[in-house]
């Protein structure tokens, strides 16, 4: 049960980011197309347009670190012994999760304050335009426990063997 809840809000999540930035692409698009053809100029367009994409970068930023395609440089860790390796890399998992759910309380404490506070044009409540942060740290820091788990769960069966 716990895997397909994972399943599904991975697609969810690729969905999601994928959905964001075809809707960036065509904003941006049709709003250099109102300036150019005698139709109403599409004013609206650049604040979808940059809302919308933060949800891309914030959503789309879960889905790379889940796929670990986020930057790391491992050559000095690499030398080290494995013990040391392990250790520092649950001190690192830990830390990053803490961060995360610290990111994701202060998310949600500005979301709270900009409740009743719409964007100028499209009147979007700014609770919309944050949402993405808190979502996508949360979902960074559960794939963050994951991995810390599974690399333990590695090791203690390495250990059995």
């Amino acid at each position: 049960m716990l895997y397909q809840l994972t399943k599904f809000l991975e697609k969810l999540e690729d969905v999601t980011a994928a959905l964001a930035l075809v809707i960036v692409l065509f904003s941006v698009i049709w709003g250099i197309l109102s300036r150019l053809l005698p139709v109403e100029t599409a004013v609206w367009s650049i604040e979808l347009s940059g809302v919308v994409f933060t949800w891309a970068v914030f959503i789309g930023s879960s889905a790379a670190y889940r796929r670990g395609m986020h930057v790391s440089i491992p050559i000095i860790i690499d030398l080290l012994p494995k013990v040391l390796h392990f250790l520092i890399f649950i001190i690192v998992q830990i830390i990053v999760f803490i961060f995360l759910l610290y990111v994701v309380y202060l998310s949600g404490l500005l979301m709270i304050e900009s409740a009743n506070r719409p964007s100028p044009v499209l009147r979007i409540p700014f609770t919309f335009v944050y949402l993405p942060v808190a979502l996508s740290c949360l979902s960074i820091a559960l794939t963050t426990a994951r991995l810390g788990f599974e690399k333990i769960k590695t090791l203690q069966t390495k250990k059995g063997d």
